[in-house]
């Protein structure tokens, strides 16, 4: 990569005063940087079954082609204005240089599967969500979905300093939208967020157990999902003793959802039309805890919330295109080490890398089929 690096020139100030551009010429021109930029982009989505690569004008054309050619997929093209006869969609987005409009021809074949790059920060990041955009749902593939991390904190000596945030997680899928473990600052992290989460259009709550950080702030994820109670709407999913034994949801605002539902190991229910939860089996970890599976067109998320090893875990699991894991610890509690104790002002993270929920003690080993 350093290669690939040292041949982008920058041009300051152009095409205006203050804008540094990036002239990937020296790349194109060089035989062997170009191959080396093609054969990594390749390596990378080998053996997806990627069936279209999309290319957004200009400089998107010029690898998604090559790029196309050697995984065997089609090529989709995303113009500026003026150059696509027939049937169109457009997108607007704004540079630092002026407003820009991309195109994509209408009645594109779907393909069978999706393959979504990771954007960085500034335009051209923005120019690849904006061309993203305009694919329809059926276009994008089979699943239509979203994970957003408000912060899932871990432990509670990390709850205490912030040093990682606990607003939980928000799952968008078959119109409906799932917030998960609500923690201390759920509310604010939440209404402070990229995209924001309107509490009042969450479908479901979900607590998979009462401990502070999972659970601090679901008190007042109802009362803001109901409209303090006066619009009875949203369900609230939780285990018996998080709201008979010791509430963590008072117990005057467990009636203002219109359901309550107290989860169980080997337990499913239908969230929306299309989807579907399950909580496979009660987790071990000294309150009533579990983990679970969400299911919506044909693809399966799961998520192995707090717990000690247990060999049910794979099983109870398997199958899922993608997996969250909340570190396991072997055995024990042995208090955090002191140097974890110290205050890192958390930073926001791309959801696909967020390590958000890093315990600070992890098994030594791992079955193989984990």
């Amino acid at each position: 990569m350093d290669a690939i690096r040292a041949r982008i020139r920058d041009v300051p100030d152009f095409p205006k005063k203050g804008i540094v551009f990036k002239d990937i010429t020296p790349v194109l021109q060089d035989a062997a940087t170009f191959k080396l930029v093609v054969d990594a982009l390749a390596a990378r989505w080998s053996g997806e079954r990627i069936a279209k690569v999309v290319g957004i004008e200009s400089r998107g054309f010029i690898f998604a082609a090559p790029l196309a050619y050697a995984l065997g997929a089609g090529l989709t093209i995303v113009r500026k204005p003026g150059k696509l006869p027939y049937e169109r969609i457009s997108e607007a987005y704004a540079l630092e240089y002026g407003q820009v409009r991309l195109l994509l021809r209408g009645g594109a074949r779907v393909p069978e599967r999706r393959a979504s790059p990771r954007p960085g920060k500034g335009p051209r990041a923005r120019e690849v969500l904006r061309g993203l955009a305009l694919l329809p749902p059926a276009y994008l593939g089979e699943v239509t979905g979203s994970l957003q991390f408000l912060g899932t904190a871990g432990a509670r000596h990390v709850v205490a300093s912030q040093a990682r945030h606990s607003g939980g997680l928000v799952w968008r899928a078959a119109g409906a939208t799932l917030w998960v473990d609500p923690g201390p600052g759920a509310l604010v992290r939440a209404l402070a967020a990229t995209p924001p989460l309107d509490p009042a259009q969450v479908t479901a709550l979900l607590l998979t157990h009462r401990h502070l950080d999972h659970a601090g702030d679901a008190t007042a994820a109802v009362e803001a999902m109901t409209g303090g109670g006066f619009h009875a709407r949203g369900a609230l999913y939780a285990p018996a003793d998080a709201l008979d034994e010791e509430p963590v949801v008072f117990r005057y605002a467990q009636r203002f959802p219109r359901q309550v539902v107290r989860l169980r190991a080997g337990g499913a229910w239908k969230l929306a039309e299309g989807l579907t939860l399950e909580t496979p089996l009660s987790h071990d970890h000294g309150v009533e805890t579990y983990g679970y599976r969400l299911t919506f067109g044909g693809f399966t998320a799961a998520h192995v919330v707090d717990t000690f090893w247990m060999d049910a875990l794979p099983d109870a699991y398997a199958g899922a295109d993608l997996l969250i894991v909340n570190t396991t610890r072997r055995s024990g509690r042995s208090p955090p080490p002191r140097s974890s104790t110290r205050t890192t002002r958390h930073r926001p993270c791309a959801p696909s890398r967020c390590s958000c929920r890093l315990g600070w003690r992890a098994p030594t080993s791992v079955p193989d089929r984990w």
